[in-house]
C-alpha cells in the first residue's frame, strides 16, 4: 500500500534555490541540522548585494567550528502513536476484524543525531586545526488508515436499493430466484407487472465473484451511499518513499595567524 507522500525535513541554508511561487522547494547546498548552526540572520528588505537579485526575505545560518576545547551533544526526538496518542472518534465505533473499533495506525518519527568539536592534533605552522562534525538520523516507518467504498451486503446478493417518490429506499431483487441477506427473504421484483431483469440473468457471475473474493465486506454503515455502498475502514502498513534519511558533513578550521583562516567543508546527504 502506497501511503501519501511523506518527506525528511529540508534543510534550507546559503545558497539555497528554489521559489514556493514557482513550485520549487528551496534546499540547502549542505545540509544543516539545528543542532550544527551556531548563529543565524534573517533579511527582509534592502538586501546586500550578494542578493540583489532576490526577492523576499533571505535566511543566512554560520554552522560551528571547533574550539580549543572538546564540545559535543546527543539528541534525539521520539514522536509515537504508542505514547499518549488518542484514537479518532469514528475509528473507535467503526470495527474491524476480530475487534470491535479500528485500531490506531502505528506510527513514529525518530530524529536522532550527533555532534562533536574540539582541536585537531598539535599546533603547527604557528596556528591550530580544529574539527566540528554533525550527523543526523531521521526515520519514519508508519502505518495508515485505508478507508474505501465497497458493495453493501445487499448489493453483493444483486438487491439494488433504489428511493421511491416518498424519498424512502425500496429493495429490489433483480435475480431470477429469491434470496436470503441477514435473516430477511427477497423475492424478484417486478416491474410494470414483469420482472425488472428481463433477460433473467440477474447479478452477473463474474461481478459477484469479485465483490465477494476481494472486496471485504464493510464496517463503516457511515459511508458511502450507505445503502448500496458503505465504507471500509482498515489499518494497513505502507511504505514511504524514502522511509529514513541520514545528514553528515564535516566542518575543519585551521587558523595559522591572528590575521587568516581556512576552512574546508564537507557533507553527505542519503
Amino acid at each position: 500500500m502506497t501511503c501519501p507522500a511523506t518527506r525528511a525535513p529540508t534543510y534550507r541554508a546559503t545558497d539555497s534555490r528554489g521559489s514556493a511561487a514557482s513550485g520549487g522547494i528551496p534546499s540547502g547546498v549542505v545540509p544543516t541540522p539545528v543542532e550544527s548552526i551556531e548563529e543565524f540572520k534573517v533579511g527582509t528588505s534592502n538586501q546586500t548585494a550578494d542578493f540583489n537579485g532576490a526577492s523576499g526575505s533571505q535566511v543566512q545560518m554560520v554552522t560551528k567550528r571547533g574550539t580549543n576545547q572538546f564540545h559535543g551533544s546527543l539528541y534525539e526526538y521520539y514522536f509515537a502513536t504508542n505514547v499518549g496518542a488518542a484514537n479518532l472518534w469514528r475509528s473507535n465505533h467503526t470495527p474491524s476484524p476480530g475487534l470491535p473499533y479500528t485500531p490506531l495506525p502505528s506510527s513514529h518519527r525518530n530524529r536522532f543525531g550527533g555532534a562533536l568539536g574540539g582541536p585537531l592534533g598539535p599546533r603547527f605552522w604557528g596556528g591550530r586545526t580544529y574539527f566540528f562534525g554533525n550527523y543526523e538520523g531521521y526515520r519514519f516507518p508508519n502505518s495508515t488508515t485505508i478507508d474505501r467504498f465497497v458493495p453493501s451486503a445487499l448489493l453483493r446478493a444483486g438487491v439494488i436499493q433504489v428511493q421511491n417518490s416518498a424519498g424512502n429506499y425500496v429493495a429490489y431483487n433483480i435475480n431470477p430466484t429469491p434470496v436470503t441477506v441477514n435473516g430477511t427473504r427477497y423475492d424478484p421484483a417486478t416491474c410494470a407487472g414483469g420482472p425488472c431483469d428481463p433477460r433473467g440473468i440477474g447479478l452477473n457471475p463474474l461481478v459477484s465473484q469479485i465483490w465477494n473474493k476481494y472486496m471485504p465486506l464493510p464496517n463503516d454503515p457511515t459511508a458511502g451511499d450507505t445503502v448500496n455502498t458503505q465504507g471500509i475502514s482498515r489499518r494497513s502498513a505502507c511504505r514511504r518513499d524514502p522511509p529514513s534519511a541520514s545528514y553528515g558533513w564535516t566542518t575543519i578550521s585551521a587558523q595559522r595567524t591572528t590575521s587568516w583562516r581556512a576552512i574546508a567543508i564537507t557533507g553527505s546527504r542519503s
